[in-house]
């Protein structure tokens, strides 16, 4: 439901005289009267940044979706179930996050509600009739990350809350601020959120691995997370697992700890209750990995770890916001008397995607590399399609084009995929230039190309030619950005920062201050003319096609002449005469999928093939994200069985590892879980089992080197 289907009749609301300071939380409340029961109710509602709604004392549900600054999402609930005739109670609570970070751009706060009935018309609306209270419980604004613009770190004080929470009295507490319209939110679209919610997806068993007392060192560290990760156990303790858990008193200056293992990587919501005495610190921690044994992040600077500072009595602790990982760690601080802690269990969540594919093989490692690759795409896929769910949480535009590759081989979901295309134009400056994600204000230009490959690939893999004719003024203006980034020699060259060229150069020429030509960019740029081409012709563009295929006839022939070497045949990387020639896999393998003319595509890759084996320091391999280009190169050669060397070589270390999903670097540094790194799904579905994801159709290979079978089978 789009508001041009509808007239708005709620306003943005929020309290007058609240600073719209970061990470603030405000209660709102109304009371209403239903005259009778309608068949049918449902609560329209948008808030800056998130929202979640109790009616008449149940929780009703959390919003969600990821808003750019050029537009809003608001979320349809039915909530009949919660109302009654006579007397209602309606409170929401509004946290607004009010910096950068992977789930919001900083836009002014405000909420709007409207209750409607199933024949449309309006039966509460935000006005400024609403009260609202804003809070002291949640403080600080502690960022995530040290390097990434990421959330803030949540730390609740409970004993804060006001009375009968949620469903506060405010009327009655003598601190009540009526809530006023905002004109001020920058807001120029509503729109109805197009895609469905992540969803309860059961409970993910958890294993008490480590139990016992350490030296309590939060006073020494503001950051929660930096205070856990020195807190080593020193005194082992043994727990019986249950129910309920009975928790010892530490000695002073000690804390208590609790280390769980996840039976596999999660992401959802821890959940348990605590019996404690009034000031009992409970630091909630998450991970993907340990450090020697322990949750440690002094090194990786992501500060998965939130606070809570209990009242007197019962205690419930639920995160705001999801976790994720493969372990969860409680520590307890200043308590003097036992604790009792129960019914401690992680709910996971879930996009509901259903996968499309079976696939099996002799070779149970090439079962487990599907596996790994699925499991990280289902993982990626929340309110956005992210690039990894435990560290940034951000809507990559390269990370965007893999992950719904793999979507449409895999699983077949359009809305979100749709959705976050759409979205992605809020990127785009009027130059046309495009960055590669918000909040990170810096510019890959090959991530602006594949944003226009996985708009091309979502016409051809769903058929719905809409997304391109709404998005066609935003390619026609990217394609002039890139026009006008060229240096004398007719060469693509982007010399203004904040600009980085590809993931995988090692190189030390951003440093110098300027960035000469790459082979890599100039190749994916071709690749991007071909996509550029190909919509003006399916737009009935024909004249501006013909000129787009000259244009690309005109820089193929600049690439050959400068970047390739025929005493090597090979691509060198750059045209910094300052530095030694080095020849990246990704470079050749794009010149094989670009078809340079003059270059003998067998012949380059047997060539840097023989370097890699012999360990040239001069090659520079891809990455798990710029494997890709080589298997779409090596399929083109019809090197069917390089590639399945190649991925068996390469992802067989993720399979064999204890974990369950695909990793960001085969050194595995960095995160353990990125969706984009599945690519291997297409690589297999796409190069050995030649299959069409869109026809059902069951495949089966057989002799293979060293493998006895393969079968892959799209399901209806």
């Amino acid at each position: 439901m789009k508001t041009s289907e509808r007239k708005w009749l709620a306003r943005w609301i929020w309290p007058s005289d609240t600073a719209h300071c970061a990470n603030a939380h405000v209660i709102f409340r109304r009371d209403f009267e239903l005259a009778s029961p309608a068949d049918e109710l449902w609560l329209l509602i948008a808030a800056e940044s998130f929202a979640q709604v109790w009616i008449n004392g149940e929780a009703v549900g959390r919003t969600g979706a990821i808003s750019y600054p050029h537009h809003h999402y608001y979320e349809s609930w039915p909530v009949g179930r919660w109302l009654k005739p006579g007397q209602n109670r309606i409170a929401v609570l509004v946290r607004y996050i009010g910096m950068p970070s992977g789930f919001s751009c900083p836009k002014d706060p405000g909420l709007m509600v409207e209750l409607i009935d199933g024949k449309g018309r309006v039966l509460l609306a935000t006005d400024p009739e609403w009260f609202a209270l804003p809070l002291q419980a949640w403080q600080g604004q502690l960022r995530r990350s040290e390097w990434f613009n990421l959330d803030l770190v949540e730390i609740l004080d409970q004993r804060l809350l006001p009375a009968d929470w949620p469903m506060v009295k405010i009327g009655d507490q003598g601190v009540a601020i009526k809530a006023t319209p905002v004109p001020g939110v920058r807001l120029k679209v509503m729109e109805g959120r197009s895609f469905p919610k992540p969803e309860f997806a059961g409970y993910t068993r958890l294993k008490l691995i480590a139990a016992g007392f350490g030296c309590d060192w939060h006073e020494r560290h503001e950051q929660p997370a930096l205070a856990v990760s020195h807190e080593e156990i020193v005194r082992a303790v043994s727990l019986e697992e249950g129910e309920e858990i009975r928790l010892p008193v530490p000695n002073a200056g000690e804390v208590f700890t609790l280390l769980y293992a996840l039976e596999r990587y999660d992401k959802g919501y821890p959940l348990f209750w605590v019996e404690a005495q009034q000031g009992t610190v409970v630091d909630l921690s998450w991970h993907e990995r340990l450090t020697d044994g322990r949750y440690d992040v002094r090194q990786s600077k992501v500060y998965s770890t939130n606070r809570y500072i209990l009242r007197e009595g019962w205690n419930q602790i639920e995160p705001e916001d999801w976790c994720c990982g493969r372990y969860l760690q409680l520590t307890f601080r200043c308590y003097r008397r036992p604790l009792t802690l129960k019914q401690l269990q992680w709910r996971s969540e879930r996009y509901p995607l259903k996968r499309r594919i079976a696939f099996s093989s002799s070779d149970g490692k090439l079962e487990r590399i599907v596996e790994i690759g699925l499991r990280s795409a289902e993982l990626c896929f929340h309110d956005n399609i992210m690039d990894c769910p435990w560290r940034e949480r951000r809507q990559w535009l390269g990370d965007l084009q893999r992950i719904a590759l793999v979507n449409h081989y895999a699983f077949g979901e359009r809305a979100l995929v749709r959705a976050a295309l759409r979205q992605a134009v809020g990127l785009q400056e009027p130059s046309g230039r495009m960055w590669v994600c918000l909040p990170l204000f810096e510019e890959y230009p090959t991530q602006s190309m594949e944003w226009l490959r996985a708009v091309v690939e979502y016409e051809r893999y769903t058929g719905d030619i809409s997304l391109r004719h709404e998005l066609m003024p935003n390619i026609r203006l990217l394609h002039e950005w890139f026009l006008q980034q060229r240096d004398e020699n007719g060469l693509f060259c982007l010399t203004k920062p904040p600009a980085m060229n590809w993931m995988d150069n090692p190189m030390t020429a951003r440093l110098r201050g300027y960035e000469p030509p790459f082979a890599v960019e100039n190749l994916r740029y071709l690749l991007f003319l071909d996509d550029i081409g190909w919509c003006f012709s399916r737009n009935g563009d024909e004249k501006q096609a013909a000129e787009v295929a000259c244009l690309r006839t005109d820089l193929a022939a600049r690439v050959a002449a400068r970047f390739f070497m025929s005493e090597c045949s090979l691509l060198k990387d750059s045209l910094d005469e300052c530095l030694e020639p080095t020849f990246s896999e990704l470079a050749q393998a794009l010149a094989i999928v670009a078809r340079i003319p003059g270059i003998d595509a067998e012949t380059v890759w047997n060539r840097w093939s023989a370097l890699a084996d012999a360990n040239d320091l001069r090659i520079i391999r891809c990455g798990p994200f710029g494997k890709y280009w080589t298997y779409e190169a090596l399929g083109m050669l019809g090197r069917r069985q390089d590639i399945m060397h190649d991925l068996l070589r390469w992802w067989g270390p993720m399979a064999d590892a204890e974990g369950d999903t695909a990793w960001e670097h085969f050194e595995d540094r960095g995160s353990r879980c990125h969706g984009w790194a599945g690519i291997p799904i297409v690589a297999l579905m796409r190069h050995l089992f030649e299959m069409d994801p869109r026809i059902p159709a069951l495949r089966v290979i057989t002799g293979m080197e060293g493998i006895d079978y393969l079968s892959c089978e799209v399901k209806p």
